[in-house]
């Protein structure tokens, strides 16, 4: 076999087993529409507010969340071209606006509002 042949063999390889791996799963889950009934308003929160303070992606400072709506407060890093801080964002949802999440099996999580945009796109640290 000469070494362009092996090379060649090499690479269908690669390609094959790139193709193969296929996507990430979307982790099945069922919404429990019943749990801020059952914990009360005040334990639903401080578990919300939990949950959205393990994400690191972004890079969430505060969380707040209220009886109609979360929002959270990020700092989006540092600009790479101007090598300066991009600045302080806040992101807000109101509940009845969520249509569907999806969690996957790498920990994103994609909110998505009714007319199917994902206006939040998250990545929990600790697989929560």
């Amino acid at each position: 076999m000469t070494r362009i042949s092996k090379l060649l063999c090499l690479v269908f390889v690669a390609a094959v087993t790139i193709c193969s791996s296929g996507c990430i799963a979307v982790v099945p889950h069922t919404p429990d529409e019943g749990l801020v009934s059952r914990l009360g308003n005040d334990s639903a929160k401080s578990q919300l507010e939990a949950v959205l303070a393990r994400v690191i992606d972004p890079p969430i400072q505060d969380v707040q969340v209220t009886g109609d709506d979360y929002s959270f407060g990020f700092n989006r890093g540092w600009h790479p071209y101007q090598f300066a801080p991009t600045g302080y964002n806040r992101m807000q949802m109101l509940f009845a606006d969520v249509g569907r999440c999806e969690i996957y099996e790498n920990h994103k999580v994609f909110v998505y509002d009714r007319n199917g945009h994902v206006p939040h796109q998250l990545e929990s640290g600790d697989g929560s």
